[in-house]
């Protein structure tokens, strides 16, 4: 038996006694599921603190610790590469209740985010801009950084991403 990451402090006992008919049964089965998996909603919204739909490594870790969960810094960074099933550094909502990860919509901000986003690290580069839109040359892809960068790291954020799109469908 492998030991676990992470410690509980707190303990729930769901126990039921006596024998329940196999619909009886289902139907609390079912009632707890759905209890779970808004308490996890509402878990994951509590912890996501700029509502971006998406957990950093710091938010994860306040919420575990917020249920009782006592993880180190560095078995937070194991679980999230555990738990991060696209690569992209976050824990999406559906990545944190365990459904099917969804398909980016290319047409919108994040599913155009994560098609620029070539290598998974959270920024579109120039390079990656350039690689994509083959109508930009590097004097324009220069002038938008110039304009959407505001850190000047020389990368755009998913903010940064977004409200330069936001912005081109406003002209």
């Amino acid at each position: 038996m492998q030991p676990s990451l992470c410690q509980s402090t707190k303990t729930k006992d769901f126990t039921m006694s006596g024998a329940r008919s196999g619909a009886v049964s289902m139907m609390v089965r079912k009632s707890k599921d759905k209890r779970q998996q808004e308490s996890l909603l509402a878990a994951f919204k509590r912890a996501d603190l700029n509502g971006d739909g998406l957990l950093t490594a710091e938010e994860y870790y306040h919420i575990l610790a917020d249920h009782g969960v006592e993880c180190s810094r560095d078995e937070i960074k194991e679980i999230l590469r555990l738990a991060d099933q696209d690569h992209d550094g976050f824990i999406s909502r559906e990545e944190f209740m365990d459904e099917p990860p969804k398909r980016p919509d290319p047409k919108s901000a994040e599913g155009a985010f994560k098609v620029f986003d070539m290598n998974h690290d959270g920024f579109v580069t120039k390079d990656e801009m350039l690689k994509l839109c083959k109508h930009l040359n590097k004097e324009q892809v220069d002038k938008l950084f110039e304009s959407k960068d505001k850190n000047h790291d020389e990368k755009l954020s998913r903010k940064e991403f977004a409200d330069f799109l936001n912005d081109r469908g406003k002209k």
